[in-house]
């Protein structure tokens, strides 16, 4: 066990304040854990899934779970949409039933929190918890099992559909720097269901903090689900996330990941597609700038024939900024006719920014239709001619390539005054970045 590994664990782990779970289950999964937590070793760039980014400044620091999770309703107009969504509001890791508006779900939907499940929901809590999220030996995976006090845990049954998005808020307030966070979602889609599931991480100062989500999606056979996770943290933040999802017979599941937050965010994602005709999607958009770091980790496995999967991972770098993308797609040998597309698209502003990609293809079936690529350029010249041609200046016409290479990925969002408040996001960041562009 590393020096680095025992200030960064065993600090951070005597700060718990974990409350006992009404089921037992849950106290030893936690238990179990801890106990696992013992033997993983800290990331360093000696391992070959880390070799780029480096953690030192993160295992110098002491995080803490925290009392002061207050916030004001004020803080949250620009980030509820009431009449839109039903929502669950969580300050600095706890549960605000006051601020939270859940609504009338279907008849047989359960859309709430881990503590207040049922004896019938705690069975399936049991059943799926702890079973999809990757990687399996991961110190931050075993943190947050060993850490968190509550999650959010949503069931839709058989040929159900839920109108309105479940939309999942996580703010950390400015009361307090150096909280941990273990964040905890487990979703399960049953057969023939639709709904959408909203993941929404906002830092509302510009205070230090750590937050390590994790979220397990079961899509099963037939059902349509839509997940967007969306980070928004403070610029002096880490966010650590896992999430993992079982993808069965004639679903679809899509994925959309939004980086535009934290000073270092990593992200590992992994899909199993373990049923035929299955369709499934991982788009992501990153903007960085400044000295900001993104890791963005992902496999797409392919278990079973007959399934579709397809992959956009778009990046603007500007700045000292980093971005890191290493992209899996795995077909095993009994999954003929998988047809699997990848497609790391990079812009790079600046000269001292850093990019580096490396998407992967590991098949061992002979009938398959699977690509992979990566670029890395600058934005298009002969755009910016034409645009500068009809009279736009040199800024504004950079601002306005930045905003429609990032829509791409923000169209896929159905609820609009979302949509409308992450189009603002990036209109402000192109707008940053063209205007230090012209200076």
């Amino acid at each position: 066990m590393s020096d680095r590994r025992e200030l960064f664990a065993k600090q951070n782990l005597q700060y718990l304040k974990t409350e006992p779970f009404k089921f037992d289950y849950l106290n030893e999964f936690r238990k179990e854990a801890e106990q696992k937590l013992e033997d993983i070793p800290f990331p360093t760039k000696r391992d070959e899934e880390w070799k780029y980014l480096s953690l030192k400044d993160l295992a110098k620091k002491t995080f803490k779970q925290t009392d002061l999770n207050e916030i004001t309703e004020d803080k949250l107009e620009s980030y509820v949409f009431a009449e839109d969504t039903h929502y669950l509001v969580f300050v600095n890791g706890e549960y605000k039933k006051d601020l939270s508006n859940i609504g009338d779900l279907p008849e047989g939907a359960f859309v709430s929190t881990f503590r207040e499940a049922s004896e019938k929901q705690a069975d399936e809590i049991e059943t799926h918890l702890g079973k999809y999220a990757y990687p399996d030996e991961d110190l931050f995976l075993s943190l947050n099992s060993t850490a968190f006090n509550d999650g959010v845990f949503v069931y839709v049954p058989k040929d159900t559909k839920v109108e309105k998005p479940i939309h999942i808020l996580n703010f950390t307030n400015e009361l307090s720097s150096d909280t941990l966070t273990t964040s905890r979602v487990l979703v399960l889609g049953d057969r023939f269901s639709k709904f959408t599931v909203i993941e929404d991480f906002v830092g509302l100062g510009e205070n230090s903090y750590l937050n390590i989500p994790v979220s397990e999606f079961v899509v099963s056979e037939g059902s349509h689900v839509k997940h967007m996770r969306i980070q928004r943290e403070s610029l002096n933040a880490y966010n650590i996330s896992r999430v993992g999802s079982h993808v069965e017979s004639s679903a679809h599941y899509d994925s959309y990941t939004i980086h535009l937050g934290a000073k270092l965010s990593r992200s590992d994602v992994k899909a199993v597609i373990d049923g035929t005709n299955s369709d499934c999607t991982l788009d992501g958009l990153v903007l960085l700038n400044g000295e900001q770091v993104s890791d963005t980790h992902t496999v797409m496995h392919h278990k079973q024939p007959d399934c579709n999967s397809h992959q956009l991972h778009k990046v603007i770098v500007d700045g000292d900024a980093h971005s890191i993308f290493n992209g899996k797609i795995w077909v095993d040998k009994i999954a003929q006719k998988t047809d699997s597309f990848q497609e790391n698209r990079n812009i790079l502003l600046s000269d001292t920014g850093t990019i580096n990609t490396k998407p992967q293809l590991e098949i061992f079936a002979d009938d398959v239709k699977c690509s992979h690529g990566a670029t890395i350029g600058q934005l298009d010249e002969d755009e910016m001619f034409y645009m500068k041609s009809r009279g736009l200046t040199d800024a504004k016409a950079k601002e306005l390539l930045i905003q429609g290479y990032a829509w791409e990925v923000l169209e896929n969002i159905d609820l609009k005054p979302l949509a409308e408040e992450l189009q603002k996001a990036v209109a402000e960041y192109s707008a940053g970045v063209s205007k230090a562009l012209a200076n």
